[in-house]
């Protein structure tokens, strides 16, 4: 509610007299084949050596901005997509973006945001979807997605980045035995710093608490036991759900089980 600052639900609303803007059920997997079709019917196979399902100058064409809509960078819009093409800055010394080329649509509908997002050079699609009417910053936010994996070019070593904790985020020992990552709490090949102090209860965990209006969550993952604990509750504000997965993740990691 743009008067309260609150969320609330959405009005209901039949949107199957539109099919092509509105009118179709999705998802976020649905999304990255979509994206996955685009770009290598754009780059004129996949890398097994199937064809693409559109013809390749199709794609370029669809990719294309055209002329009265170009802006910074050489950004405009294409035929449906906004279109970033061998963009640079015009001046010396000034910002570049962030990707020289670079593609997407965004959407929007009662109760739902979203985008979809290629960055062909190194074949990365980010699809994001979200239940709440007009959110802004979705370009932003998939842009930085995309340029968390695309700027070391090593998605191994980039992942384990996103589950290690930020230097800025680490308290001390005694308080916290990890910190904060890109989106999780980590905690990464963690021991006791005295002896005969108390341990965590595994070296490798990693978390993420959610909380919403009428609802609590977390997601906790011990990998060296190969344990997920996942809980959802409809109650709101629930401080002890984290201790509650881990002592659930506890009670299994003493026999030694491992569940997934």
């Amino acid at each position: 509610n743009e008067k309260t600052g609150r969320i609330q639900n959405a009005p209901y609303v039949d949107n199957s007299y539109k099919w092509a803007g509105g009118g179709l059920l999705s998802n976020v997997e649905d999304l990255l084949k979509f994206g996955n079709i685009m770009l290598y019917s754009f780059k004129g196979g996949a890398p097994d050596g199937k064809p693409g399902l559109i013809n390749k100058d199709i794609v370029d064409m669809m990719w294309t901005p055209a002329e009265n809509t170009l802006g910074k960078f050489g950004a405009g819009y294409g035929l449906g997509w906004g279109t970033l093409r061998d963009g640079k800055c015009e001046y010396a010394f000034c910002a570049e973006p962030m990707f020289p080329t670079l593609i997407s649509h965004t959407g929007g509908a009662i109760g739902a945001s979203s985008i979809l997002m290629i960055e062909p050079n190194s074949e990365l699609i980010v699809a994001v979807i979200v239940n709440t009417t007009g959110v802004s910053g979705l370009g932003e936010t998939a842009t930085y997605i995309a340029h968390q994996f695309t700027r070391h070019n090593n998605w191994t070593q980039k992942l384990s980045q996103i589950l290690s904790e930020s230097i800025n985020t680490r308290l001390d020992w005694d308080r916290r035995w990890g910190g904060y990552g890109l989106g999780w709490g980590v905690i990464r090949d963690v021991t006791a710093k005295n002896a005969f102090c108390a341990e965590p209860l595994a070296p490798n965990m990693f978390s993420h608490v959610g909380a919403a209006v009428g609802s609590s969550s977390v997601i906790l993952i011990e990998p060296n036991s190969e344990l997920i604990v996942t809980i959802i509750t409809n109650l709101q504000n629930v401080n002890t759900i984290y201790n509650i997965a881990v002592d659930i993740a506890q009670q299994f990691t003493q026999k030694q089980i491992s569940i997934q």
